[in-house]
């Protein structure tokens, strides 16, 4: 069992600090210490003086240290050999750094995570700083193909291949899309937990394109268009819970109506083709199970409830994240929805969260208690922090 919290406390340890912190060393030092080939020891030397911070209560220099020493334990686990001005640049810039080491997780296709963002980087390198953190989702997300059972699973591999294209050329569709305005959304303000769950999208070309012209909605009222698909009763009624026939299309959903699973995946699907973040919840209520929708209104603020009908008393909605493509459940996701995560004294609360784990792992149980009580004391709702409080 202690094995087993230990693995978990290493994948889930992230690493946060102040921007206004510089990065350990500059691109042209960080270009050396990636052409050396001595990351793994690189990365040793930054979480010592990391921890000499965080014992002198210096708290942006232990986070930003932090973060450079995870980065380059990852890049170091991948075994990647990734463009070296592109790793450069991640690790000379502090917010950028802090970003992709918050991001990545030990558990992601580490090689595969890698080669996404070399792939990327040398399609578009200008693009690449200015889009960074939609290459970091595009890295999380792309680097495993997606389950049969997302985005729902009513509907087979043969009619909705779940196969996303080129990383590269996905980067560029989107850019595309907001220079030329058929966006809802800033892309260059998301953030990369908000924008994992824009670029998850199977939709095709011709899918997009009747989104954006022929869907009337805005980023407020997008949730209207759930309604505008027909409910096909005589499905439900003959229990025949599955999409039968190709295409599967947004064009032919709104012909032909459909069931909850139709009504969610259209709405989600326009959403994202308008450049709103959303994804499919499922829950069983009073009147059986249901599928509804969560949508990003604007970066920050999202609603959870379209098509969640109050009279079915649906206690928890569960989705897919796109990262891990495990359960994630609508109370996971709530730091999303209520974007404290932004808010300083959670940033906080997340360097001490992290060297809570990191003492935890080191068997320094004084120490990791002392940091997680300090974790809470600055953000009660960091749940990393409580579970090591009572670890």
């Amino acid at each position: 069992m202690k094995k087993r919290v230990v693995a978990l406390l290493l994948l889930s340890v992230a690493c946060s600090a102040f921007a206004a912190v510089s990065a350990p060393f500059d691109e042209s030092g960080a270009a050396q210490v990636v052409r050396s080939g001595e990351c793994v020891k690189a990365a040793a030397e930054l979480l010592q003086t990391a921890k000499d911070a965080y014992s002198a209560k210096d708290l942006p220099k232990a986070g930003a240290n932090m973060a450079a020493a995870t980065f380059l334990e990852l890049l170091a686990k991948s075994k990647a050999k990734p463009n070296a001005e592109m790793l450069a640049f991640v690790l000379g810039n502090q917010s950028v750094l802090e970003t992709a080491a918050k991001s990545i997780r030990y558990d992601d296709n580490l090689p595969r995570v890698f080669e996404i963002l070399d792939e990327i980087w040398r399609s578009d390198s200008g693009a690449f700083k200015k889009y960074t953190n939609l290459a970091l989702a595009l890295a999380i997300v792309f680097d495993t193909p997606p389950p049969a059972s997302w985005p729902h699973s009513q509907v087979s591999e043969k009619i909705l291949p779940r196969k996303f294209p080129p990383a590269a050329d996905a980067f560029k569709m989107w850019i595309e899309d907001r220079q030329k305005g058929r966006l809802l959304s800033a892309l260059e303000k998301m953030s990369v937990e908000e924008l994992r769950f824009l670029v998850a999208t199977v939709a095709t070309a011709e899918d997009r394109e009747y989104a954006q012209r022929s869907v009337s909605a805005n980023a407020a009222n997008l949730g209207k268009i759930y309604s505008t698909i027909s409910y096909d009763h005589s499905r439900l009624n003959s229990k025949r819970f599955d999409w039968e026939t190709a295409p599967y299309s947004l064009r032919e959903i709104k012909k032909r109506g459909g069931i909850c699973t139709d009504q969610s995946y259209y709405t989600a699907e326009t959403a994202k083709a308008k450049g709103l973040p959303a994804f499919i919840f499922s829950g069983a209520g009073g009147d059986g199970f249901h599928a509804w929708v969560a949508y990003m209104q604007k970066s920050g603020k999202w609603d959870f409830s379209v098509g969640r009908f109050a009279s079915g008393n649906f206690v928890t909605g569960t989705t897919i994240d796109p990262q891990t493509w495990r359960e994630a459940t609508d109370h996971s996701l709530q730091s999303m929805r209520e974007n404290f995560r932004r808010n300083p004294k959670y940033k906080t609360s997340e360097i001490h969260a992290d060297f809570a784990g990191i003492f935890f792992v080191e068997e320094d149980f004084k120490a990791a208690r002392a940091a997680a009580a300090q974790s809470v004391k600055s953000d009660g709702r960091n749940f990393q922090a409580w579970q090591l409080l009572y670890l």
